[in-house]
């Protein structure tokens, strides 16, 4: 069986399409095709794992013309989670695919195009892994859920970093997703106690350009707060996140990164849905939720109840 999945949103939504990937490995082939605007697709360059057959990019019309011309109805069966099941990339699953497996219809999808859609309507309370997988086995319910499920071999991190550490992500969601973010002084004073309290542990703190305002604030702490704000490459995660002696983040990408490479978690967690999203589900001894929920708890959901 030749089988495609997309990859249309964030690291930590690549994350949880793991569970689905390595179910469909059992009985054939499967290509990545990234649409996403975060290059998502890369995190998994970040592991000694072989997921895909091969990685698409889609970003623009002359690779989607490339694929159409190559793959037109060469693949048995096409992916795509409830962020990418847009018209135009169900219009393009279905030129290449024999079946579009999802869970969302968008608004007026022409009924020409609903002729080879499956539909997998999305169970409330279940973990995002769960969800997806569900697309291949139906009756998949959280009992199923363990590490082995998601669990990636990393490649070695290139640099040297002052060991020992833990890593820490005050962002969010690109900083545009606020039910998920801790308040900035809320960490500038836990990573003052972690330095105090714990002097042979560096702090490494990690995000992207959006959190470049943070900089000075957390370098002032001293020389042992290592400042890495758009200093790492998505396929180096994997790797800098497994030597760390913990994760402490909120519901982020490196978070999902964290998890797969089996360290320990602690979870600051605002509004988001922890059922969907939480690692406590899958090892409450090693991965811990701290959760104050909002009064729009849950801020932001994939699928209406």
């Amino acid at each position: 069986m030749r089988y495609a999945v997309f990859i249309t949103s964030g690291i930590g939504n690549a994350v949880f399409l793991i569970p689905l990937i390595k179910e469909l490995k059992k009985t054939g082939t499967v290509t990545a095709i990234s649409t996403s605007t975060f290059d998502s697709e890369l995190v998994f360059d970040g592991f000694k794992d072989s997921l895909f057959e091969e990685t698409i990019q889609m970003k623009r019309s002359i690779p989607t013309l490339k694929l159409l011309s190559k793959a037109f109805n060469q693949y048995d069966e096409v992916f795509i989670d409830y962020f990418g099941a847009t018209r135009k990339n169900i219009l393009l699953a279905s030129l290449i695919s024999k079946k579009v497996i999802t869970s969302k219809i968008p608004v007026n999808l022409h009924d020409f195009l609903k002729r080879k859609l499956n539909l997998i309507l999305p169970r409330p309370g279940l973990n995002e892994g769960i969800q997806n997988l569900r697309y291949k086995k139906l009756d998949a319910l959280d009992e199923l859920l363990s590490e082995e499920m998601y669990a990636l071999n990393p490649r070695k991190f290139e640099r040297e970093i002052a060991n020992p550490y833990i890593t820490i992500q005050p962002g969010a969601g690109n900083n545009k997703t606020q039910w998920k973010i801790w308040p900035y002084q809320f960490w500038l004073e836990m990573i003052k106690k972690v330095v105090i309290d714990h002097p042979n542990i560096h702090v490494l703190v990690l995000g992207d350009e959006n959190d470049e305002w943070m900089k000075s604030g957390f370098a002032s702490i001293g020389d042992r707060v290592l400042i890495l704000f758009n200093k790492t490459k998505i396929e180096s995660l994997p790797g800098l996140l497994k030597e760390s002696l913990l994760h402490i983040g909120g519901d982020s990408g490196l978070l999902h990164i964290a998890g797969v490479v089996g360290i320990p978690t602690l979870t600051i967690c605002g509004g988001s849905d922890e059922d969907l999203f939480g690692w406590h589900k899958i090892n409450s001894e090693k991965h811990h939720l701290i959760q104050k929920k909002l009064d729009c708890h849950p801020c932001y959901r994939w699928f209406f109840t």
